[in-house]
Order: C-alpha cells, then sequence, then structure tokens
C-alpha cells in the first residue's frame, strides 16, 4: 500500500489474515506492517457481495513520521473495450462530467479530482469505480508501455515525498459495483474462411470455421501502487 521517498515499494508484513466465506459472500481482512525505523500499518478489509459488488478498504497509523511519495490504492483500468470509451467522471466536488477515454497516449492527466468513473464493459452492462479517502487522478500508462489506464491516489501536483505524522489515521476504500443486465447472446455465425472456385463446377474446397467471441475483460482491477 505504500511507497517509500524513492518510489520504491514496501513488503508489507502481513498478520491475522482471516478468510470467510459464505453462499452469497466472502470476506478477507489482514493487518499489514511497513518500513523499519520508519513504520506504517493498516487493517485491510475485502468483501464481495453477490450483487457483484467488491470493496477493498485500508485503515492506515503511522506509528512513527512516515515519508512516502504515495500511500494508498492504485486501479489498473485496461485497454481492450476501454479506449475511446464514453466515461462518466464524478470528481470530489460532486460535479459530473461525460467524457470519454483516451485514444491517442495522453502524455499529461486525462482526469483529475476524481471521485467515480463509470463506463460500459458489454451491451447493457456497466461498472462505478468509486474511490474514497483523498483525490485520485488518473495517468495514461502507455507512457511507460503498460497497457492500462492507471488511477491513483494523491495528485502529483502536490509535494512528494511528504510526511504521514505520527498517530494521525487514515482510511480509503476502492468499491467496483456492477449495474445493468446483459443482452441475450446473437447465435454464432459460421464464417467462411476460404473458397477455392472452379469455372464450371461447384466449389472444391470449403473450409467453414466456427468463430466465438473471445471474452475480453474491460473491467478495472484493483491493486497495490508500483
Amino acid at each position: 500500500l505504500a511507497r517509500d521517498r524513492n518510489w520504491g515499494t514496501y513488503g508489507a508484513t502481513i498478520e491475522n489474515l482471516e478468510v470467510e466465506e459464505s453462499e452469497d459472500a466472502f470476506r478477507v481482512s489482514y493487518r499489514a506492517r511497513c518500513g523499519d525505523s520508519e513504520r506504517l500499518v493498516y487493517d485491510a478489509l475485502i468483501e464481495g457481495r453477490a450483487d457483484g459488488s467488491l470493496t477493498f478498504s485500508a485503515d492506515g497509523m503511522p506509528e512513527t513520521d512516515f515519508v512516502t511519495n504515495r500511500t494508498g490504492f492504485t486501479v489498473l483500468h485496461p485497454l481492450a473495450g476501454v479506449v475511446d470509451a464514453p466515461v462518466t467522471v464524478e470528481h470530489t466536488d460532486g460535479r459530473i462530467v461525460e467524457s470519454r477515454f483516451p485514444v491517442e497516449i495522453n502524455p499529461a492527466c486525462p482526469f483529475h479530482d476524481i471521485r467515480a468513473l463509470t463506463h460500459e464493459i458489454m451491451p447493457g452492462v456497466s461498472v462505478t469505480c468509486r474511490m474514497e479517502g483523498d483525490a485520485f487522478e488518473m495517468e495514461d500508462h502507455r507512457n511507460w508501455l503498460d497497457a492500462s489506464f492507471k488511477t491513483y491516489v494523491r495528485p502529483l501536483a502536490l509535494p512528494w515525498p511528504y510526511t504521514l505524522k505520527k498517530g494521525e489515521g487514515f482510511t480509503q476504500s476502492v468499491t467496483l459495483s456492477v449495474s445493468g443486465e446483459v443482452a441475450p447472446a446473437a447465435p454464432e455465425r459460421a464464417k467462411v474462411e476460404k473458397m477455392v472456385m472452379s469455372p464450371s463446377r461447384s466449389p472444391k474446397a470449403c473450409e467453414v470455421n466456427w468463430q466465438a467471441p473471445k471474452p475480453v475483460s474491460q473491467s478495472p482491477m484493483i491493486r497495490m501502487p508500483r
């Protein structure tokens, strides 16, 4: 969850890992400790529900002054089905703006001061990624040859490194929720790959293959910052 003043990622020590599962939900909780001379501890909770929602939250507490370039969640949005797709951006001040994911590689940040992003992942089905606890912004990760758009916590326009003060706790969360209904699948149609014709006869060769669409994930993926 945390990066040091040189953009190195702390290898957290995991304690008190608990996993619970029921017919319509699951829950994973643990405590993580980062650092040595500078220390941060956080309690993480991952909850999945049958309505298609997933929440990853963390309550952090610096045990000392903790110097960091970034401490918080990162969300990766895939390129497939997302590039040039319409997106609804909810800002931290409550404004709602209709926009699109970039087509060309954007050297600047496409979106700033993000609270939530909503976009379609298949016909009739949308996903909302809601990020709480701080202001998030997005960068075009193709600038670094990564196949994603990256939404991260704490705008880079703010000074870094910065210090999380000892004893001053914080909470962050990312929630993915799905809405809509999947449209009925259209019947598959044969596709003629090759046909060789004779001038006076019926086709000498005809190869017909059934081609089913390949599933492509268009949903965001939550991960620890990199």
